[in-house]
């Protein structure tokens, strides 16, 4: 059954989310460092490949040829992940699926973002 609403915890991410926690909760980070703050709380992601995240081992292993499709390797090793955006709470509450959420592209020169 689809969820209808989410909770979000301030500077924890969304209630009974894997990744809700002060600290890092992917499994490769966690094994690297798990002390590391966590900014991975929240996916925002384009409806075209929802469910999906940051390409990544895993979703090769769930679909052959996926991860291929979620990224674009250019010329001098640079990498386009196409899996949408990590974020983390800042303001807690209660997400509904009617509710229309407005992301503001922050002023100034833009870089290009990272993985976290």
């Amino acid at each position: 059954m689809p969820f209808t609403r989410i909770e979000l915890l301030e500077g924890l991410g969304v209630a009974g989310d894997a990744h809700c926690g002060l600290t890092v909760q992917h499994r490769w980070d966690k094994k690297k460092d798990p002390f590391r703050p966590n900014l991975r709380q929240v996916h925002l992601i384009q409806t075209e490949v929802f469910g999906l995240r940051e390409p990544c081992v895993y979703i090769e292993k769930f679909h052959k040829g996926l991860l291929a499709q979620m990224r674009e390797c250019r010329p001098g090793n640079t990498v386009i992940r196409k899996a949408g955006v990590m974020g983390v709470v800042i303001t807690g509450g209660v997400v509904r699926i009617d509710d229309k959420i407005i992301v503001e592209l922050p002023q100034g020169k833009h870089n290009a973002l990272e993985p976290v």
